[in-house]
């Protein structure tokens, strides 16, 4: 997706400098916002984490990605399981802190497992089933 929205940007400025500015301009704009969005994702600043005291990762969603702020969840704070629109899904503690995660981290299924021996008395989203 990020070298997707870099050909975007190069077309975009392409366009601009060969005299169709309402394309190119269009173009740049989408190809920036989708490299700048997918490239944060290949930092380690999304992985998710857990360990006996609980689970450590994104807790914030800023725009359809996630965003640099991350919290730690113990897992008996642990209160709610759900996925966002965009097709994230997060652990939810009583005051509100949330850790996300997707289907593209590639541990999701063992941090899946550890969710259901921790906390069986939770109700997964049928996706993480």
């Amino acid at each position: 997706m990020t070298m997707i929205g870099i050909a975007l940007l190069a077309l975009g400025v392409g366009k601009t400098c060969s005299g169709d500015p309402a394309i190119g301009a269009t173009c740049a704009i989408v190809g920036f916002m989708l490299a700048f969005f997918m490239t944060l994702s290949l930092t380690h600043r999304h992985d998710l984490s857990w360990d006996e005291a609980g689970v450590h990762g994104p807790s914030r969603l800023f725009g359809p990605a996630l965003g640099l702020s991350r919290a730690s969840i113990r897992w008996e704070e642990i209160g709610t399981v759900g996925a966002t629109i965009t097709s994230f899904w997060f652990v939810q503690a009583g005051d509100g802190r949330r850790v996300y995660w997707s289907y593209l981290y590639p541990g999701y299924g063992s941090f899946t497992k550890r969710l259901r021996t921790k906390r069986p008395d939770l109700t997964l989203p049928s996706e993480l089933r």
